[in-house]
């Protein structure tokens, strides 16, 4: 991607690398890579999973819930909160301050929660509360744990 690398991507390279290691074919390789702009110009590899059916299959409950019911998970603001708290090692508060910022944007940029649809059906509720939380790592916690930034 010749832009910012975005949540979406991460998440859209994630499960087809999921898939990928279900798989196990022999001599086939098991990693995976979403390369984009972050400062300069990035790449992030994804390496062998060993639960990988595990992990898929909790996505797919995330994903029947989610038609059933509006999820509390913003993929921006997830993954903002996810690498705030993991990988950066702050606290869950301050992590969530950071989502925050992503959810409500500034006079420069839009946030993430000026969607239409998020609107509609968070317009009166605090969209990152505990349950934000757990789904964004659930979601991207094994995001983090896998992946390994590549070296030029």
């Amino acid at each position: 991607r010749y832009a910012k690398i975005k949540a979406k991507d991460r998440i859209r390279t994630w499960v087809r690398h999921l898939v990928l290691n279900c798989d196990h074919l022999p001599g086939y390789p098991r990693t995976s890579m979403v390369a984009g702009m972050d400062k300069a110009w990035t790449a992030w590899e994804y390496g062998p999973v060993e639960n990988a059916e595990e992990i898929l299959a909790r996505l797919l409950e995330r994903y029947w819930e989610g038609l059933m019911k509006p999820l509390h998970f913003f993929p921006e603001s997830s993954w903002e909160y996810a690498q705030q708290n993991l990988e950066r090692q702050r606290p869950p508060g301050d992590a969530l301050q950071k989502a925050w910022g992503i959810w409500t944007g500034n006079a420069f940029i839009d946030g993430e929660g000026e969607d239409l649809y998020y609107d509609l059906c968070f317009k009166n509720l605090n969209p990152l509360e505990s349950e934000f939380e757990a789904q964004a790592l659930e979601v991207f916690g094994p995001v983090l744990a896998s992946q390994s930034k590549v070296e030029p």
